[in-house]
C-alpha cells in the first residue's frame, strides 16, 4: 500500500512518541508528499499547532500534551488533522469536492 500511495500524492497522519535525536516530546503529526509549494503558509488549528521543518520537508505538529489538556481531546485532535489535510489538499491543488468519501 505504501509503495502505491507514494507513486502519486499522499497526506499522512500519525503519532510520534518522541526521541532523543530531534523531537523530545510526544506529538501528533501530518505531512503531505510530495510537499507542495506554500504548504507552510497554510493555517493549522488549534492555535498551538505548528509547522516544523524536518530538513526533508514540513510536518504539521501538535503536541500530545496540548491534546491531552484540551477540554475535548478527541475534537481537538480531529480539528488538527482536518486542518492539516485541508492545508495539504489546498496547497497541492486537489479537487476535494470531487472525492467520493463513501459517507452517506
Amino acid at each position: 500500500m505504501t509503495a502505491e500511495a507514494y507513486t502519486h500524492e499522499v497526506i499522512a497522519f500519525g503519532w510520534w512518541p518522541g526521541d532523543e535525536r530531534r523531537t523530545s516530546y510526544a506529538a501528533y503529526y501530518s505531512y503531505t508528499a510530495p510537499e507542495p509549494a506554500a504548504l507552510r503558509e497554510k493555517p493549522l488549528r488549534p492555535a498551538q499547532a505548528e509547522w516544523q521543518d524536518t530538513g526533508n520537508g514540513s510536518l504539521a505538529v501538535l503536541t500530545y500534551d496540548e491534546v491531552r489538556a484540551a477540554a475535548d481531546p478527541a475534537a481537538t485532535l480531529i480539528d488538527f488533522y482536518e486542518s492539516a489535510y485541508a492545508a495539504g489538499a489546498a496547497a497541492a491543488g486537489w479537487d476535494v469536492g470531487s472525492f467520493d468519501t463513501g459517507r452517506r
